[in-house]
Parts: structure tokens; C-alpha cells; sequence
């Protein structure tokens, strides 16, 4: 209803609505893969005398990628 009161009554309201489920959805579950991961890629990148962005980079993507690609794919299917 936030959505019909802002915009007014018509497909675009909806299409707003949709967006802001799917991008709270998907946020929840892409926090919840980071959480989730094994923090000994990113110990063992880390070791090696990696920056924070390195850590990022080579430690937690290559563990979130998978599970991103398939929510995001799930989401907009």
C-alpha cells in the first residue's frame, strides 16, 4: 500500500514492491553465506600477508560465489 499512496495505482507500484522483497530476500541470504563461511581460507590468505581486500578477494568470494549466483538466480527466476 506504501507503494499505491507514493506512485499511485498501476503495474508500477507492484513493480517497486517486488524489488524491495527480493532485494531484502537476497540481502538476508547473502549476509547469511558470508557468516556461514570457513575461516580457514581466509586465516591461511591471510598468512600469507594479504591486505584486507586480498583477504576478500582470494579468502571469502570464491566461498560465497557459488551460493550468490544461485540465489540471485533462484530469486529471478
Amino acid at each position: 500500500m506504501l507503494f499505491v499512496v507514493a506512485v499511485g495505482l498501476g503495474p508500477f507500484a507492484g513493480v517497486l514492491a517486488l524489488f524491495v522483497h527480493t532485494t531484502g530476500v537476497l540481502a538476508k541470504l547473502f549476509s547469511e553465506a558470508v557468516e556461514a563461511i570457513d575461516p580457514r581460507p581466509v586465516e591461511g590468505v591471510r598468512a600469507t600477508g594479504a591486505n584486507m581486500l586480498e583477504e576478500i578477494l582470494y579468502g571469502v568470494i570464491p566461498q560465497v560465489l557459488p551460493l550468490w549466483i544461485s540465489y540471485s538466480l533462484y530469486r529471478f527466476e
